[in-house]
């Protein structure tokens, strides 16, 4: 019989990080294990999810191994949401967790003994509680993703410097909320986010999203996945430095603080866009208004309509009081203009303040990157004529960094 032991504190924080690699809502709950291993002078725990592995180096003292008995393997699983669920249980119970054990009886057979402190009557008492669960023995398959994971420290690593680092983070959580997981994403991989060097773009069937690029040295062309960057985002919330490595020959990008490495599969081209809508656009007619007003106006609007989906918001300038009028059938409210520009050109005659624009509520509420007080303080909407009586309407602000485009239809 294997025996582990160690803090409760220790243990959850190095399961908290492993578990990284498991956010994606694709990922079943049985698949969610961390592998114990147990060769080396240091026990180092693992981590694999399609498309995403981590490795944490426990440092000494922190665990005790303690082997007797007839069976004890090198490698073992534990089966994370079982435990978790089970340790979650004394995580703000009257008592104090202390420590956890871990005795791996069999092939099949583990156990889990909590002890924690509770005081009763004045009196402080040690109690226990145990808890099984099915394991299952680390196959061969499995350790060939470890010994795979473990050629990239043969690599030589870069540092990530911290303002990079904070850019990145923010672009991550600039584009998620535009990247939602299909079901079938986390299987196939498939490329969410594409990398142009200078830029990144995105789309769905509604809108296109282009992104300065800020992960500029570290991966420059390429794609990744949805679950690949919530990964990379999930490492990057760590306090600890970090370094990386793009491995060219295996398809992964690696990153690695003093204990973590997490590496995430990579597709060598960018998805192929047919066409470069975005330079199409010029500046000949549009609208600036702060955000803050926008986002009263948008939230107004939204609770009053039956359906967001189904909103109909009209967008009308007027030039002489310098006014943006944003109404839809239920609530009409104008709003300061910042800066206005409006041209006759072909296909809109009288320019921007001569044509009230036509956009779906829900649609206008998702150009709206990012939050107030860490972007600009104001947005820009852009219309230009394309063909058959549709309009490319884009939204960007002073920054440049990023810009959503969508069609829209008069009448």
């Amino acid at each position: 019989m294997v025996k582990v032991k160690a803090s409760y504190k220790d243990l959850r924080g190095i399961f908290n990080e492993l578990g990284v690699v498991y956010k994606s809502k694709n990922i079943v709950d049985k698949d969610k294990t961390i592998i114990f291993d147990l060769t080396g002078e240091d026990v180092v725990l693992y981590a694999f999810a399609t498309g995403a592995s981590a490795r944490r180096v426990v440092d000494k003292g922190v665990l005790e191994v303690i082997k007797e008995g007839i069976y004890n393997p090198s490698y073992f699983q534990v089966p994370l949401v079982a435990l978790d669920n089970f340790l979650n249980v004394f995580s703000n119970g009257r008592g104090v967790p202390l420590d956890i054990e871990i005795e791996v009886e069999s092939e099949h057979d583990l156990s889990v003994i909590l002890t924690e402190e509770l005081e009763i009557n004045d009196t402080k008492e040690v109690n226990t509680s145990l808890a099984k669960f099915t394991t299952y023995p680390v196959y061969d398959k499995v350790l060939k993703n470890v010994e795979l994971l473990n050629v990239v420290d043969k690599l030589e690593f870069s540092v990530v410097g911290e303002v990079q680092r904070k850019e990145i983070s923010i672009m991550i959580s600039d584009l998620l909320p535009y990247l939602p997981e299909k079901l079938n994403d986390a299987a196939k991989n498939r490329v969410a986010v594409s990398f142009f060097n200078d830029y990144v773009q995105c789309n769905d069937a509604i809108r296109v999203v282009r992104y300065d690029n800020k992960f500029k040295g570290i991966f420059d062309n390429g794609g990744l996945s949805v679950h690949a960057l919530g990964v990379i985002d999930g490492i990057f919330k760590l306090t600890d430095d970090i370094t990386y490595v793009q491995d060219v020959v295996n398809k992964v990008l690696v990153f690695k603080t003093s204990k973590l490495l997490i590496s995430v599969v990579f597709d060598l081209e960018p998805r192929a866009y047919p066409r470069d809508f975005f330079a199409l656009i010029k500046d000949d007619n549009y609208v600036e208004v702060s955000r803050v007003d926008l986002v009263e106006v948008l939230t107004r609007m939204g609770a009053l309509e039956k359906s967001v989906d189904l909103g109909k918001v009209l967008i009308g300038t007027d030039s002489t009081y310098k006014v943006a009028t944003f109404s839809t059938d239920s609530y009409a409210q104008p709003v300061k203009v910042v800066s206005l520009n409006s041209n006759d050109v072909e296909g809109l005659q009288g320019g921007l303040c001569n044509f009230e624009v036509p956009v779906n509520l829900g649609h206008l509420q998702g150009m709206l990157l990012g939050k107030t007080g860490v972007h600009s303080d104001n947005i820009r909407f852009t219309v230009q004529p394309d063909v058959g009586g549709k309009y490319f309407f884009r939204a960007d602000d002073s920054s440049g960094v990023w810009t959503i485009l969508i069609m829209i239809q008069r009448g």
